[in-house]
């Protein structure tokens, strides 16, 4: 795939547009290093570490178990990193994804690439400003300032406070939609 976003940029270059490739499952540094370079946009989904980690490690060599599902070297390449749940496929409840993100734990346990664990902090603004960059829409969503579209959740807990292990647990109290609250109480 970056052979042929490269190839197309050099044939028919388009400034401005963001190349993406869903998944970018399984990425060596070189692949990542390459990505960031050609201003591509990984999207990965964090939510396949606990539904398809434990498949993914099966099938490749040990010593490539580390470049599934990659996030933090994302980020640390200098790309914006961005949250995806793939859904119908996997779990639509982002909370999930944010819990792999930072736990990277699969279904049966295991730590997988624990070098690519990112914190919360990293996690929630992967799936709130990166997703809004990786779509081309941060200058009107992803962050919470004035001019912006004012989307949002209020959970049962903070975030920011909880074990990573309840991060899954907690409930939807408030819905805001373009500033008006359509579900719960105030903020």
């Amino acid at each position: 795939m970056l052979d042929a976003i490269e190839h197309a940029q050099s044939i028919a270059p388009r400034p401005g547009v963001r190349h993406r490739i869903e998944h970018f499952a399984l990425a060596s540094d070189a692949d990542i290093a390459r990505a960031a370079a050609l201003g591509v946009i990984p999207v990965p989904q964090g939510v396949f570490v606990s539904d398809f980690g434990d498949g993914m490690a099966a099938a490749v060599d040990v010593d490539r178990r580390d470049d599934i599902y990659r996030v933090k070297s994302l980020a640390d390449a200098g790309i914006v990193l961005n949250g995806s749940t793939d859904s119908p496929i996997s779990d639509a409840n982002p909370l999930v994804s944010l819990r792999d993100m930072v736990l990277r734990r699969t279904s049966s346990g295991q730590v997988l690439g624990a070098r690519e664990r990112v914190s919360i902090d990293e996690a929630v603004r992967a799936y709130t400003h990166g997703s809004a960059y990786a779509v081309g829409q941060e200058q009107h969503k992803g962050t919470l300032k004035v001019g912006m579209l004012a989307d949002f959740i209020a959970l049962s807990d903070d975030l920011f406070e909880i074990a990573p292990e309840r991060i899954t647990d907690q409930q939807v109290t408030t819905t805001v939609v373009g500033g008006e609250v359509v579900f719960g109480g105030a903020p």
